[in-house]
């Protein structure tokens, strides 16, 4: 424990002496005190023009002072102690960029550094707000009225009703994707006026594996106002449907069950319909052995390597993929009630002779110009027979050495 005596503060300091911003974005001032064992005072935060920035300390700690952009100038920034102490930083607020629909826009991103764009539309109506990233990703977008209060955090497919004539603001911040540093890193920003919808389309035909998913999306033409969409199977004992976690449940997961086939259909708020068909089929049934896979990309995955298998006797088999120029080989196996559920870089499992299995096996592709190639294997292997332990005392240490024969 150390006692030690507290002096009266001689000297404030701010953490910033300057500070830029841009319209509806915060920052924040941290004052200190000194020498280090000197008394904190309560301090009071004001600005010189509170049309450009409004303070307030941050809840019940006057050290910290919250800065909120509200118009474009300078400000200074002055933070008093009871004593007559005083510091200050110079606050200049940039002007918000002003967008017309219409137009694509380029933010730069830098490195979490927020711009403020502003857009009058010329008559009421819905808009989107479309991003393209180059080299880029999105932090936050939001969106705020006139008098620069939130109104909603703009995401993918984000469309809004606005007032014509009325002025928006929305605070976009970027950061560079060091990935690849070789291009510019880059936001571009499109606003559109959306007009009703006519019509959605779906795929007019999909052939699924039992087992398996498949993502769908009830398509609007790009111009056209989204609605929520919802979503019908004829026969959910064959495809089944998830589409609550989509914006506007235009997408739906279809889940295939049984062979079958099963009529998908989207129906709009506004009555609009689109109908898919869905064919579910039984994967391609493998034996004891060796079985190609196919290569899809950079990988050897998806559909084209799930199989089906049946063995012809009960006992344990090993399932492991092997190959050419490959890594992180993968396998998975389950039973139809899923009793059985084994996975691995090789996978040994008890199988029952009739019973249908489900397998999938991935391997990715090394990063090489050779050709490369990835097969399956199954066999069937016996349980282990030999156990052997023999232990021998050297200098009071005890070794021991197992052999385990299997075949």
């Amino acid at each position: 424990l150390c006692v030690s005596q507290c002096i009266p503060a001689t000297n404030l300091t701010l953490s910033d002496e300057t500070v830029k911003g841009c319209l509806a974005t915060y920052k924040t001032i941290n004052a200190e005190f000194s020498p280090e064992n000197a008394i904190e005072e309560e301090i009071t935060w004001t600005s010189s023009n509170e049309s450009v920035v409004i303070v307030s300390h941050i809840w019940n700690n006057t050290k910290q002072c919250s800065i909120k952009c509200v118009g474009a100038g300078e400000a200074t920034i002055t933070a008093t102690t009871e004593s007559g102490l005083t510091a200050t930083c110079q606050v200049t607020v940039e002007e918000s960029i002003e967008i017309t629909s219409g137009e694509t826009y380029t933010v730069y991103a830098d490195d979490g550094y927020s711009h403020t764009y502003s857009f009058t539309p010329e008559a009421d109506g819905t808009y989107s707000f479309d991003f393209s990233c180059q080299n880029s990703y999105i932090d936050s977008f939001n969106m705020y009225d006139a008098d620069l209060e939130w109104l909603d955090e703009c995401s993918g497919d984000f469309q809004i009703e606005l007032t014509g004539g009325e002025t928006y603001y929305f605070v976009l911040r970027g950061w560079e994707d060091y990935y690849d540093e070789s291009d510019e890193s880059y936001i571009s920003l499109l606003v559109s006026k959306l007009v009703p919808a006519t019509e959605i389309t779906l795929p007019e035909a999909i052939t699924g594996k039992v087992g398996r998913g498949l993502t769908v999306e009830a398509e609007f033409a790009p111009n056209a106002i989204k609605e929520n969409v919802y979503w019908h199977s004829s026969d959910e004992s064959v495809v089944s449907i998830d589409s609550e976690y989509y914006a506007y449940n235009t997408e739906a997961f279809l889940e295939f069950l049984k062979v079958g086939t099963a009529v998908i259909t989207a129906t709009t708020e506004s009555g609009l319909t689109a109908t898919c068909t869905v064919s579910v089929v039984m994967p391609e049934e493998i034996s004891l052995g060796r079985t190609a896979m196919k290569r899809s990309g950079n990988s050897f995955k998806g559909a084209d390597n799930y199989f089906i298998f049946i063995p012809e006797e009960d006992g344990i088999y090993k399932f492991s993929v092997s190959g050419n120029k490959i890594l992180d080989e993968y396998v998975e196996i389950w039973s139809e009630d899923e009793s059985v559920y084994d996975y691995g870089n090789e996978v040994f499992s008890e199988l029952t002779a009739g019973e249908t299995y489900f397998c999938e096996a991935t391997a990715a592709v090394e990063y090489t110009d050779e050709p490369s190639s990835a097969a399956l294997n199954i066999k069937k292997v016996e349980k282990a027979t030999t156990l052997e332990l023999s232990e021998a005392d050297i200098s009071g240490a005890t070794s021991q050495v197992i052999r385990l024969d299997v075949t």
